[in-house]
């Protein structure tokens, strides 16, 4: 289980690299998480602590079930819950079936933290979530 409240954002990730990325900033955000390194792992957590997630920060290349089968059926189960994809993915149609899934936002691996508008990175959208919840 996760805290009592809903500041956990759940990161779907197989790159212990940017696992430990994400992990970090979302906690300078304010944030609690948790780590699913494929999409089965995700879709169980979600589905058992659903009520103290504030969104899910997902790959598309995972093991097992991928980022795009993860979000079609996170999407199906719970639809209101917001989901950002960070991928390393520079195929447009990757984009574009998951933003047509439903993603909230698609950001492309390198992340960049500065030197664009706040409101249209990462922190921006988490920070919004935040605010929101």
């Amino acid at each position: 289980m996760v805290d009592a409240m809903k500041d956990t954002i759940v990161i779907v990730e197989d790159a212990p690299l940017y696992q430990d990325m994400l992990k970090n900033y979302v906690k300078t955000l304010g944030f609690s998480h948790k780590i699913c390194r494929d999409g089965g792992e995700a879709i169980e957590f979600i589905k058992q602590n659903i009520e103290h997630i504030t969104a899910v920060l997902l790959d598309i290349y995972l093991p097992n079930i991928d980022g795009i089968s993860t979000l079609g059926h996170l999407r199906r189960k719970h639809p209101d819950l917001p989901i950002i994809v960070i991928s390393g993915s520079d195929d447009l149609d990757d984009k574009r079936i998951t933003l047509e899934l439903g993603a909230l936002q698609y950001f492309q691996k390198p992340l960049q933290f500065t030197g664009i508008p706040y409101d249209n990175t990462l922190g921006g959208c988490l920070t919004a979530l935040k605010r929101a919840a």
